[in-house]
């Protein structure tokens, strides 16, 4: 498994409106070739981020260095012509259920030593056009690569 996997299979669990509408970045780029078009709305999108090392550690033989692993939550959300404004998607409550699920996760594929917990490194509004709202959420990770 991976990070992305994780996260993506967390955000199908807990996020209810993201049940069945959560892709990863070569489901995004198949989307992006055909103009925008969503099947469904909310939907999220995580991919992988930046990789960022930290002091390594060398040990009796062994080499292993601290990373901090990123992953992106990219959501989506359509409006759509005449919809009356108590029916429009809230896109701050999406964003906070997205949070609540993942901050303070521990993701399985995180080496069983360095067990960090998913912090917000930040979150922007990416894009408004042609009807769909995309906000994305950056995340990170504690984890430690090895080598023998």
């Amino acid at each position: 498994m991976s990070v992305v996997t994780d996260v993506a299979e967390r955000l199908e669990a807990s996020v209810q409106q993201l049940a069945g509408r959560v892709g990863t970045a070569f489901d995004l780029s198949l989307l992006m070739g055909r103009e925008m078009r969503l099947a469904a709305s909310p939907f999220a999108w995580v991919l992988p981020g930046a990789i960022v090392g930290r002091s390594d550690q060398g040990i009796s033989g062994a080499w292993r260095q601290p990373v901090s692993r990123q992953v992106s939550v990219v959501l989506a959300i359509r409006a759509q012509d005449g919809q009356a404004k108590a029916d429009r998607p809230d896109i701050e409550a999406l964003i906070a259920e997205v949070m609540a699920a993942l901050l303070g996760f521990e993701p399985p594929s995180i080496a069983a030593s360095a067990r960090g917990t998913m912090t917000l490194v930040r979150g922007d509004l990416v894009s408004i056009r042609a009807g769909v709202v995309i906000y994305a959420l950056d995340f990170a990770v504690e984890d430690e690569w090895r080598s023998q």
